[in-house]
């Protein structure tokens, strides 16, 4: 029987630890160079998700973080863009999370791409037309890379998701619906990704490189070049505005990451390609 006065103890299980998306690939031997998303990708990274700027008066900044379970704080960003009477939101800053601080920046805010929640539930930049909207960052990276992007297609001329302002090097979604890798030489698959959502890669590597659309290869292996992404690069765009990923209404990207080497390999790539795709749609 138990006193009168007496207190059991009471134990409660802690709350498991976060685990990032990237978190398993790495510890498989991934290696990041660079990555921008709308999820928090590493259970290292207690960095913030973005910048966004409101049109409304002055101009407002907010930078929007991640919620506790990694995802973006879309309420966070509602606020941002009607703040001080505004309609609409753009990014100035996706910061970088691979813990090189390679953060993709653009100062001039009439080529900020959008911000938009209409086309992706966690968030996207683009979505409405913009034209010569992109999100400049360094560069610097030898072959072989591995460019892996979240987007949603919706173009009717060449598109840019990755680009350079100098050397005419991308990876391009073409309105004739190809894809086109080109770091010095170009390689083109015979198909494209298909309206809607898609995950869109493509392996530098020399003659060894490929194109992939949902995991599944388009182009390749064939020679891309051996040209490095040099500084100059940009996210949604490229020499030309007419190039630009966010020319296009409903044209978002969701996610971008850049590998060194190739990661396709890893035991975990197809599940980790499946989940980022689930995880968008």
């Amino acid at each position: 029987m138990l006193g009168l006065g007496l207190a059991l103890p009471m134990t409660r299980a802690s709350d498991p630890p976060f685990v990032g998306a990237l978190d398993a690939l790495v510890g498989q031997g991934a290696s990041i160079a660079r990555a921008w998303s709308q999820q928090r990708l590493f259970a290292a990274y207690t960095g913030a998700a973005d910048i966004l700027r409101g049109n409304g008066s002055g101009s407002p900044e907010a930078t929007i973080s991640f919620l506790a379970n990694g995802d973006y704080d879309l309420t966070a960003a509602e606020a941002a863009r009607v703040a001080g009477g505004g309609t609409q939101a753009y990014r100035k800053t996706w910061f970088d999370q691979s813990g090189g601080a390679f953060d993709a920046t653009q100062s001039v805010a009439a080529t900020q791409p959008p911000f938009t929640t209409s086309v992706r539930a966690k968030g996207a930049i683009g979505g409405i037309a913009s034209t010569n909207c992109d999100l400049p960052f360094t560069g610097n990276i030898a072959q072989p890379f591995f460019i892996y992007a979240i987007v949603t297609v919706s173009s009717s001329s060449s598109r840019n998701i990755l680009g350079q302002s100098v050397g005419a090097n991308y990876l391009r979604d073409n309105a004739t619906g190809s894809l086109t890798t080109k770091f010095a030489t170009t390689l083109t698959s015979s198909a494209g990704a298909s309206a809607g959502a898609s995950s869109i890669s493509s392996l530098l590597s020399g003659t060894s490189s490929f194109i992939r659309v949902d995991n599944s290869t388009v182009a390749g292996p064939g020679d891309a070049g051996t040209s490095a992404l040099s500084t100059d690069a940009k996210i949604g765009g490229g020499t030309s505005s007419v190039n630009s990923w966010f020319a296009a209404a409903g044209a978002t990207i969701s996610e971008l990451i850049i590998f060194n080497g190739n990661p396709t390999a890893l035991a975990g790539w197809a599940a980790f390609d499946a989940a980022r795709r689930a995880y968008y749609a």
